[in-house]
């Protein structure tokens, strides 16, 4: 059975983890598994994680603590939250210009332990960082169901290292966590159970056919059978209202008149804009 601390010993060992934080999160360092010291931005992000926590474990904490305690606790909660928003401040210079987390200042690959900080509650679920982690994790590290934390080179999958038991478990929460809950249950019978899923035999890539309104499994991108061909816009009525008219045509009509709201403006011939090319 799990024991419970005290809590006022919990309180003191809260106090010695954020105290060490606060003195030493600046400085680089070589995590566990990592080569050289560096200021990784999973690290930051794991102390926000912790930060977090225990703020809000101090200020709504069980039990009734005297009041000399209640108010210590709050002052507390208080600095330690201001010094997790001051750490995530700080990984500004560790995010990918994709929008998602790197590794670290000048180190641009993505890691799978970049998808801990939403777990933990560094940051929100919803935060466009964690989403762009969570899909750039699955796009790059992920192969025939097995994960891996971060490419060592440009070598393929696999031939650098193994894959880590522990991503296939995270990349399930992740999913989960994001409302994911058939993609995640794949994972985690591919990894805890053993079970062949279609995280293996499912096509990379599906593709919905308009016209035809039907979902089409393809292995590539764009689809070998696929022909090229031009696409005007054209319609009637205002954009995006409910019932307008506006749709793609294969051949561009001389000077439409387009209105929106009762204002019209003339389009002239030479003023439309090239064709788009599309695949259908």
């Amino acid at each position: 059975r799990r024991r419970r601390w005290p809590r006022a010993r919990a309180a003191r060992a809260a106090r010695v983890a954020a105290d060490a934080i606060g003195k030493r999160w600046a400085e680089p360092d070589a995590g566990v598994w990592e080569l050289e010291p560096r200021r990784w931005a999973h690290s930051r992000l794991s102390c926000v994680a912790g930060l977090r926590a225990i703020a809000h474990e101090a200020g709504h904490g069980a039990g009734r603590p005297t009041a000399g305690h209640s108010t210590g606790a709050r002052r507390d909660a208080g600095e330690w939250s201001s010094l997790a928003d001051q750490i995530l401040a700080s990984v500004h210079d560790s995010v990918h210009p994709s929008g998602r987390w790197q590794r670290a200042p000048g180190d641009d690959r993505v890691d799978a332990a970049l998808l801990f900080p939403a777990l933990r509650g560094a940051i929100p679920p919803g935060d466009p960082r964690a989403l762009a982690t969570l899909e750039a994790a699955r796009a790059e590290l992920s192969s025939e169901g097995y994960m891996y934390r971060y490419r060592p080179d440009d070598r393929p999958l696999g031939e650098a290292e193994g894959a880590f038991l522990l991503c296939g478990f995270t990349m399930a929460l992740a999913l989960h966590q994001h409302g994911r809950g058939v993609e995640a249950v794949r994972w985690f019978d591919q990894w805890l159970k053993g079970k062949d899923t279609p995280l293996v035999s499912q096509p990379p890539l599906r593709i919905f056919v308009m016209g035809a309104n039907v979902w089409r499994d393809e292995h590539e991108w764009p689809p070998a059978r696929a022909r090229m061909m031009a696409m005007y816009l054209a319609g009637k009525g205002r954009a995006k209202a409910s019932g307008a008219a506006g749709r793609l045509e294969r051949r561009a009509r001389g000077g439409p008149r387009v209105s929106a709201r009762g204002c019209a403006h003339e389009l002239a011939q030479d003023s439309l804009p090239n064709p788009s090319q599309v695949a259908v």
